[in-house]
């Protein structure tokens, strides 16, 4: 199943990650924004991590808008 990126947003490839202990598979993309000012440059944005216990079905779980 693919992912359902969010209108107007940049999307990364789908992937899986093991997390914690024990050792969890998770399924993930993010998904970046980027604001514009009135000249056309970009002078923002915010990166979210969309994740799952499956593929599909992803929920927003973290966002960041200084890169971290």
């Amino acid at each position: 199943m693919g992912i359902n990126c969010p209108p107007g947003a940049i999307c990364s490839d789908p992937f899986q990650e093991r997390v914690g202990a024990p050792q969890t598979l998770i399924y993930g993309f993010t998904s970046t924004k980027v604001t514009q000012g009135p000249d056309g440059k970009v002078n923002g944005g915010a990166t979210t991590l969309h994740y799952s216990p499956s593929p599909g079905n992803y929920i927003p779980g973290a966002t960041t808008t200084d890169g971290g």
